[in-house]
């Protein structure tokens, strides 16, 4: 048996130049979000101690990465994934379970939603894997 693929037919001039304003929009949009973060950020240095200035540089480089990194994961290792930030939640749990005695509110007011947030995100995990799990037995 000879099999053959068709030529697929030429998009029209039309077609291809709405199709090229399609891709404009959400380019734009996507820059002027990259734009108003990276001003907020200055912003943020700016009127921070002098002392607290290179954290934020670091956090603000680490969230670039992590979206980046994230973003060009393929579909088929998000469960891997999942479980490394299952890890990570975990010793965040740890460590807000360890401050939230503190004799400082603030501390303890956040050590508190740390716990609930980390949790949450735990406790979503091994669901979603179940429920994969689940998948791959032939169940429901």
């Amino acid at each position: 048996v000879k099999v053959s693929a068709a030529p697929a037919p030429a998009a029209p001039a039309a077609d291809a130049a709405a199709e090229a304003e399609a891709e404009e929009a959400p380019k734009k949009s996507g820059l002027l979000w990259k734009l108003i973060a990276g001003l907020l950020g200055i912003a943020l240095i700016l009127v921070s101690p002098l002392a607290v200035a290179d954290e934020y540089m670091v956090l603000m480089l680490a969230v670039v990465v992590g979206f980046y990194v994230i973003t060009a994961v393929t579909h088929k290792l998000h469960t891997p994934l999942m479980s490394e930030t299952n890890a990570i939640s975990g010793i965040i749990l740890v460590g807000a379970i360890l401050q939230v005695g503190s004799s400082n509110i603030a501390v303890a007011v956040l050590a508190f939603i740390a716990i609930v947030v980390a949790s949450i995100n735990i406790f979503g995990g091994f669901f979603v894997t179940r429920r994969m799990l689940t998948m791959f037995e032939g169940g429901n």
